[in-house]
C-alpha cells in the first residue's frame, strides 16, 4: 500500500513542465523499486530514468526496505 500511495503522491504533485525526470532510490529492495517503477509508468505515463541503491551513509539511517521517488514539483512541501 505504501508504494501505491507514493505513486499516487507523485501523480498529484509532479510537474513535468519543470523537469520531466523521475528517479527511484531504494534500500536493498530492488523488487519493490521495480514494482514502483512499473506503477509510475502505468499511472503517470513516465518511465523512471534511474533506479539506484542508497549510499552507505543514507542506508545506515534509513535501513533496508526504504523506497523513495525523486521528481520536480512546484514547492518542497508534501
Amino acid at each position: 500500500k505504501s508504494l501505491m500511495a507514493l505513486c499516487d503522491w507523485l501523480v498529484k504533485k509532479r510537474k513535468p513542465e519543470i523537469h520531466s525526470e523521475v528517479m527511484i532510490v531504494h534500500g536493498d529492495c530492488i523488487e519493490d523499486a521495480q514494482f514502483l517503477a512499473k506503477l509510475i509508468e502505468e499511472r503517470a505515463g513516465v518511465k523512471p530514468t534511474e533506479i539506484n541503491m542508497l549510499s552507505c551513509i543514507l542506508g545506515s539511517h534509513c535501513g533496508a526496505g526504504m523506497c523513495a521517488v525523486v521528481f520536480a514539483s512546484e514547492t518542497r512541501q508534501p
